[in-house]
């Protein structure tokens, strides 16, 4: 068994082998994870967060699956529990775990901003996996662990 703590605005990989549980629990006030999946032996086979949203829900949660790419389209992970499940729908809609958006990265904010910031979750995530071989290239849609969203009427 491994315990870690990932810091603020920061990343880490870690492999969870087959069978094999992972817990992910938020130890203090309300934060967001932006979880990415890879099979370790195939790094081409990878969460599929659209593919994911389809076969499961935008929001995932205890027993839903975790699906990867295709040609692959298999479960990679399956969720156990989840200490959030009672969350529900709030009153503005929102739920929890979800699969709408994709990970905040240094691109779209120089583009929105002018501003040239390099601790965005899909940096953070470049980092994480460089010990593993990975790339920029390699990071991709996430699962956004713990971030309460929602859609309204005009699915905003």
């Amino acid at each position: 068994m491994d315990s870690f703590e990932i810091p603020i605005r920061s990343g880490r990989a870690w492999e969870v082998p087959q069978g094999h549980l992972c817990r992910i629990v938020a130890i203090e006030g309300p934060q967001v994870g932006d979880l990415d999946i890879w099979n370790r032996h195939n790094p081409r086979e990878r969460l599929w967060a659209a593919k994911t949203r389809q076969l499961q829900a935008a929001h995932v949660s205890t027993h839903d699956r975790l699906w990867s790419t295709l040609p692959y389209l298999r479960p990679l992970v399956t969720i156990t529990d989840d200490t959030l499940a009672g969350y529900g729908t709030d009153d503005e809609g929102g739920r929890v775990h979800d699969l709408l958006g994709t990970r905040c990265d240094p691109y779209t904010n120089t583009l929105l901003t002018g501003e040239d910031f390099d601790f965005h979750c899909h940096s953070n995530l470049t980092r994480a996996v460089a010990p593993y071989g990975l790339t920029e290239h390699d990071v991709h849609d996430v699962l956004n662990v713990f971030q309460v969203t929602g859609l309204n009427d005009a699915d905003q």
